[in-house]
């Protein structure tokens, strides 16, 4: 085959573009770091690298929603956390008045630090985080959630939890509604709640009772009757819901249970005929009403033994409803303790997930530096013997073969 002078500068001229095109993508990983400058560079590499980047954007948008959720819940353990203290500090409250040797003017006293207690729970219930969004609103977090009232608080916001996904197929609540937390709390025993009559003369103090079979409670409202028959104090059992007698006319002993469908109280002192005393389904009642009811009974006047008697019992039911309010507390605390561990083990779990995310994506894009580097360096040596060679051989012809 006869090679012209043209083909071998053509040659040579190839020779020397196709290596200078070589240095010039070199030359531009090394300025953008990335080994795959187009998708045309390693089709199949770039396939690759569009799926590990939507899941590193999906990774990255749970990141951010758990490190939000997390700092939010958190401030909401807080607040629950912050009324539970109140409510331990105003039951002890309660505990001391229930002291029968006090005197008003020590129950005014007490019912002061009650009222200071009311106060500080409400600013509780009105929490927000920080940018003016309500804690305890529910869905509404725009609008102050409780008023006060003088007989309790009212709530202005709805039942709603907010809830995010935290991660794929996973909602988690992130709030709990001021009605679950402060309006859901049962009054009496959480089954049914025990009074006196407000007529009664005698000294008999009824105890909050206890459920000895639920399976027979019927939910019905008793009245508890005293009378005196032959000498003797005797009471009867009246289900006022049926109008009818449960339990007929039985000798009074004191301190003794008082038992039919179901439950049974005690009631202590000394009854008089006539004295009436009131079993019903406990209700729902929010803890500011619970409180106000508690200072409601420590500055009533306290004249004689039905008035004392009346105070006990109710100092007995304000204890049970404080009791009954922690634990409710102590369920939406736990509910939260709960969010926060998941939450922290997602976190932990998705940082991880976006460290390997990142390390797959990095291999299929990035440049590897010393690698670069050191076929950067072999190209340029290459490029400058292909100019070398293509000057000398640029310059050679016949003439100067034979001259």
């Amino acid at each position: 085959m006869r090679i012209s002078t043209s083909m071998i500068q053509q040659t040579g001229a190839g020779s020397l573009t196709s290596t200078q095109s070589n240095m010039y993508q070199l030359q531009q990983e090394l300025a953008t770091g990335r080994s795959m400058l187009s998708a045309g560079d390693n089709p199949m590499a770039a396939g690759q690298a569009i799926t590990v980047g939507a899941a590193q954007a999906q990774n990255n948008g749970f990141t951010s929603v758990q490190t939000s959720a997390y700092n939010h819940l958190s401030l909401v353990g807080g607040a629950v956390s912050s009324v539970q203290n109140l409510l331990q500090s105003a039951r002890q409250l309660i505990v001391q008045a229930g002291n029968t040797s006090l005197s008003g003017a020590d129950r005014n006293s007490i019912a002061t630090s009650l009222q200071s207690d009311y106060q500080q729970l409400l600013g509780l219930a009105n929490s927000t985080d920080g940018n003016g969004q309500y804690l305890f609103g529910g869905f509404n977090t725009t609008s102050q959630p409780f008023t006060g009232t003088p007989s309790g608080a009212t709530y202005h916001g709805d039942q709603g939890q907010q809830q995010v996904q935290v991660t794929t197929g996973r909602m988690m609540s992130i709030g709990v509604s001021g009605a679950e937390l402060f309006q859901n709390v049962s009054t009496g025993n959480g089954t049914f709640v025990t009074g006196v009559g407000a007529s009664n003369t005698g000294s008999g103090v009824i105890d909050t009772g206890t459920v000895s079979n639920y399976a027979q409670l019927t939910g019905d409202t008793y009245s508890i009757q005293f009378s005196q028959s032959g000498g003797k104090l005797q009471y009867s059992v009246h289900d006022q819901t049926t109008n009818t007698t449960v339990v007929p006319a039985t000798n009074y002993v004191a301190n003794a249970e008082i038992s039919f469908d179901g439950l049974g109280v005690n009631i202590s002192g000394t009854p008089a005929a006539g004295d009436t005393f009131s079993v019903a389904p406990s209700s729902k009642q929010d803890m500011f009403s619970g409180i106000q009811s508690a200072i409601s009974l420590l500055t009533a006047p306290q004249a004689g033994p039905a008035s004392t008697a009346a105070f006990t019992t109710g100092i007995g039911n304000s204890l049970k409803y404080m009791d009954n309010a922690l634990n409710n507390v102590l369920t939406q605390q736990s509910t939260i303790g709960v969010n926060l561990q998941e939450l922290s083990a997602l976190k932990t779990s998705t940082a991880t997930t976006g460290a390997t995310l990142s390390s797959t994506l990095s291999g299929l894009v990035d440049a590897n530096y010393a690698q670069t580097v050191s076929q950067y360096v072999a190209a340029q040596t290459a490029y400058q013997a292909a100019q070398d060679s293509y000057a000398k051989i640029a310059q050679m012809s016949l003439f100067s073969v034979i001259g």
